[in-house]
């Protein structure tokens, strides 16, 4: 889930996301489903939001380790708040 917020205290909520199990009918992960986490995942909102000062990114499950989540990177992208 990714949140928004200006104050830290009222969240709004921009997106619910779910990358899915990434273990085949056996219980494995196959090759390509490691390659898929190595590239990484992309998420897009469905609206552009109203500027906001802070973000939260939760995680609501996983699969595998309960007590490990590792994040390597998060990446926004907006719209230029220069006005011409």
């Amino acid at each position: 889930d990714i949140y928004a917020s200006n104050d830290k205290q009222e969240w709004l909520l921009l997106g619910k996301f779910d990358i899915g199990d990434p273990r085949d009918e056996d219980g494995n992960i196959t090759s390509a489903k490691i390659q898929e986490a190595i590239d990484g995942h992309e998420f897009e909102l469905d609206n552009t939001s109203a500027a906001f000062r802070y973000f939260k990114f939760s995680i609501t499950g996983s699969f595998g380790s309960e007590t490990n989540v590792y994040g390597s990177e998060i990446t926004l992208f907006g719209l230029d708040n220069v006005e011409n």
